[in-house]
């Protein structure tokens, strides 16, 4: 992976142990990238709104669907009904229910993972969506008003 690749990651995960294997597998890339950790919905759209004001730039949202206070669902129907989708939104859940995959990417996600159930497995999807949404962002996403 290349090392030079540079973006603004927010990670929307209420479990600590998710959100460090996150964030170590994300420091192991290599990538230059600065990762917002937020646990909830409503932290992450207080987080965003504020990005707003302050002209901080997202290049990525991280975001698991079951959440306290407000959930992943909630969150992307609250974004898209405030129109603060303009970046890829990565969904990672342990759900494994089709309905739940449809459902995300009707309310504005790019990409659906299964949560992995190891540490390695982790590792590797972590830098196969760091890879897809960070380095090569230019090649896949684009956002159709």
């Amino acid at each position: 992976m290349k090392k030079f690749s540079q973006g603004n990651i927010l990670l929307v995960e209420d479990s600590t142990t998710d959100a460090d294997i996150a964030m170590m597998s994300i420091r192991k890339s290599g990538l230059r990238v600065s990762t917002e950790w937020v646990s909830n919905g409503l932290e992450a759209l207080t987080y965003l709104r504020r990005s707003q004001e302050f002209d901080v730039q997202v290049d990525l949202m991280i975001l698991d669907l079951k959440m306290p206070l407000m959930n992943g669902w909630e969150l992307l129907g609250q974004m898209k009904e405030e129109e603060l989708i303009s970046f890829p939104i990565v969904v990672m859940s342990a759900s494994e229910m089709p309905k739940d995959r449809e459902r995300v990417f009707q309310l504005g996600a790019n990409a659906f993972y299964v949560k992995p159930y190891s540490l390695q497995a982790s590792f590797k999807v972590f830098e196969q969506l760091l890879n897809q949404w960070i380095v090569n962002r230019e090649q896949v996403y684009k956002r159709s008003g």
